[in-house]
């Protein structure tokens, strides 16, 4: 079972009118959850002799305690022989030495079989060898890290094709606001990577005739400071002047051509990159066996000092090969026409290897095999059997959900996965997530490739509900879908037919803005296209990403309301140097009615800006209009604009200053907008593996009667 985190919300106060949480319920699933925790401590304890480690800080030292216990493997152990607590003293002293401590000591306190004590230290000579025979019963391990090298100054001498800044990020990576030592560690082993990669990022960009030297100039013990000069040679760039091409057999007609390499800086990547386009050429015409070389011969440098190099690429093509039978090896529950659906090619076709990893690929789609593996019997020969062995995943997975919102405080919840329902490769996905503020349950039966290799099929049902700012949001209902992939677009799309009742309670909404606070039977079809090309959606660097959903309700689909809603955006991230990032956001919607008027417009299908993903000023919900008596009426248009500069100051630490802005207006009457709000903040953001952890606080630049001056946020996760 996995533990995972999720969330992008954080602390904050908001109250919401109604009756409290269900404390009770809460209770009770914090407790299950510890007794869940408990029991499964209490089923893999085992009698094992004590083994701590202490010295470098809590984090540190139980990530070096979880190296110890990889390295001891999971086998019972009820004592520590001489050899075990060696081979522990060398990881923590390595461990030490890469994180930048060249010359640390570890000591180790002996709990013996009869209960007396040894102590014995190593440094990092490694001249303490422990007596034999030895067994102890436990083993307190304490390090003394001493200084941590680092680099006080890095100097280049030669090096133009690459900025002297460019040059140090090879051997200390990102820069960053603070100087930290431990964004700028030295050791001799990342010294001496550092200058391979140099050199070889030199060589890509054509200069294979590039050596760089790094040479240590002084090394401070006292401090740990590290003095270097970098001496580079680049020598001559090398360029393709000419491109010959022998073939010993039939030529195909799409190949490349010498003028397309003509003038192109040559290097390794550039050889390869020959080789392989001119060899996946005769693979599709089913030559499986087809070679391909490239014999370079350089020239005299130029005036210019350029090498004019002049490439030979030879090509074999050898015999033609054909599909013999197509054979699975593995496979117990998944039925056969599943499978024969994903492998296109049919017995006595050419023998495309690319197709048939590809095939291999689409099966792996398919969710429900843990291993494929592609052979070919026999390996040579006119006619070849590919053979895929296959090896079956789970059919169950269970996920426990914990994550904090400003909202909705803690929540949590589990996860549910069943796979290959019927050997078809459907799969079903159970998620049931409880917070202060909201239940929510939600089931998904997906049916992969349905109408194609990319267009997915499925059916969801989901219930919500939720306490908003001013009213209770109860959601429930039937969605019917399909999903694919455009390629050309680089995006995904999907359209779902959505049946649902949409109601709201316990309201405190401005009614006389005509919004319908009962209960609304709702039959819809929607749209939606996301095309996202950010390098990291948790901690995006550069790229942008593009949205777009549409929703059209209307009686004639089986409902009583009839709205359009289009809501659209997209985000750009950039780094600018120096440790710094630009991120952009511009998100809008619009809601009308036509065909109807607002009496039968839901209250949940307004917009209700708000929160730490969108108008920091606020909590979520409350950048939103207003009536003349305070009260909210939900938008029927918005526009929002988000604006950051990121700062590293560390690694994985970040500063952030942002400004929002949203426009909007509760009657399309009034359009653009009837008012405009404008938030402004700063906030520190640390990047785990679930996201960065945010505290932001965004002042209100321009608050109206009732609303605060500024709003304090903890999330989980990027705001866009």
């Amino acid at each position: 079972m996995a533990l995972h985190l999720a969330g992008r919300n954080a602390v904050g106060r908001c109250p919401v009118r109604g009756s409290p949480p269900s404390w009770k319920w809460w209770r009770a699933l914090v407790l299950a959850l510890v007794a869940v925790a408990g029991a499964l401590q209490l089923a893999a304890a085992e009698e094992r002799a004590r083994l701590e480690v202490t010295g470098a800080g809590w984090l540190k030292n139980r990530e070096l305690r979880q190296t110890l216990d990889l390295l001891l493997g999971d086998q019972p152990r009820d004592r520590l022989d001489a050899n075990t607590i060696e081979d522990s003293a060398l990881i923590l002293l390595s461990a030490l030495t890469s994180d930048g401590f060249l010359r640390p000591e570890v000591e180790v306190r002996l709990t013996l079989e009869d209960g007396t004590e040894q102590t014995h230290s190593w440094d990092h000579t490694l001249d303490t060898l422990l007596p034999r025979p030895l067994g102890a019963v436990g083993a307190r391990f304490t390090l003394r890290p001493g200084q941590r090298y680092h680099y006080r100054s890095i100097r280049f001498t030669g090096l133009a094709a690459f900025s002297a800044s460019q040059g140090e990020e090879y051997f200390h990576g990102d820069v960053f606001l603070l100087p930290l030592r431990s964004a700028r560690v030295y050791t001799p082993s990342e010294l001496s990577r550092s200058q391979q990669s140099l050199a070889q990022d030199l060589r890509r960009t054509g200069f294979q005739e590039a050596t760089v030297q790094a040479e240590v100039m002084t090394m401070d013990h006292a401090t740990g400071a590290v003095e270097v000069d970098v001496r580079v040679t680049e020598g001559p760039r090398w360029r393709v002047a000419e491109v010959e091409v022998v073939i010993e057999g039939e030529a195909l007609p799409d190949l490349p051509g010498a003028e397309e390499l003509r003038g192109l800086a040559f290097s390794r990547v550039l050889e390869q990159d020959i080789v392989t386009e001119f060899r996946n050429a005769y693979l599709r015409a089913g030559y499986a066996d087809a070679a391909v070389r490239v014999q370079v011969r350089p020239g005299q440098v130029t005036a210019g000092g350029e090498r004019p190099v002049r490439l030979r690429v030879e090509v074999e093509p050898g015999p033609k090969v054909r599909v013999g039978e197509i054979v699975y090896t593995g496979n117990e529950r998944t039925r056969p026409h599943v499978l024969d659906r994903r492998v296109r090619l049919q017995s006595g076709d050419p023998l495309d290897r690319l197709e048939l990893e590809q095939a291999r690929l689409r099966l792996a789609r398919l969710g429900v095999f843990e291993r494929i593996q592609l052979d070919y019997e026999p390996e040579t020969g006119p006619v070849r059997n590919p053979v895929f062995t296959l090896q079956e995943g789970r059919r169950w997975d269970a996920s426990l959900l914990l994550g904090w919102g400003s909202y909705e405080l803690l929540r949590g919840g589990v996860e549910m996965r069943h796979f290959n329902l019927f050997g078809r490769a459907h799969q079903s996905r159970l998620l049931l997530v409880q917070s202060f503020k909201a239940s929510n349950f939600n089931h998904t039966y997906t049916m992969p490739e349905i109408f194609g290799e990319q267009i997915d099929a499925s059916i969801q049902t989901f219930g919500l509900r939720r306490e908003e700012a001013a009213f209770v949001r109860q959601e429930f209902g039937l969605g019917l879908g399909l999903r694919t992939t455009l390629t050309r677009l680089g995006a995904d799309a999907f359209v779902r037919y959505n049946f649902q009742s949409l109601g709201v309670s316990r309201s405190d909404l401005a009614s006389a803005e005509g919004v319908d606070e009962g209960r609304t039977r709702v039959a819809s079809l929607e749209l939606g296209l996301n095309r996202d090309r950010r390098d990291n959606p948790l901690r995006p660097r550069r790229g942008h990403r593009l949205f777009g959903t549409l929703e059209v309700a209307s009686q004639s689909l089986g409902g009583q309301a009839e709205y359009q809603r289009f809501e659209y955006g997209g985000s750009y991230h950039r780094g600018i140097g120096g440790g710094r990032r630009v991120h952009g956001s511009a998100t809008s919607g619009i809601i009308t009615t036509f065909g109807s008027d607002d009496s039968r417009l839901p209250a949940g299908r307004r917009f209700y800006p708000g929160g730490e993903s969108s108008v920091r000023g606020f909590q979520s919900g409350r950048a939103t209009p207003r009536a003349e008596d305070g009260r909210f009426v939900g938008a029927k248009f918005y526009l929002l604009t988000n604006m950051e500069l990121e700062q590293d100051l560390a690694p994985n630490l970040a500063a952030v200053v942002f400004v929002d802005a949203v426009g909007f207006t509760s009657r399309l009457a009034e359009l653009p907008f009837q008012d405009v709000l404008v938030s402004a903040g700063l906030g520190l953001r640390y990047y785990t593996l679930i996201g960065p952890v945010r505290l932001e606080y965004g002042h209100n630049v321009n608050p109206r009667t009732a609303d605060p001056s500024g709003t304090l946020h903890f999330s989980i996760g990027f705001p866009f």
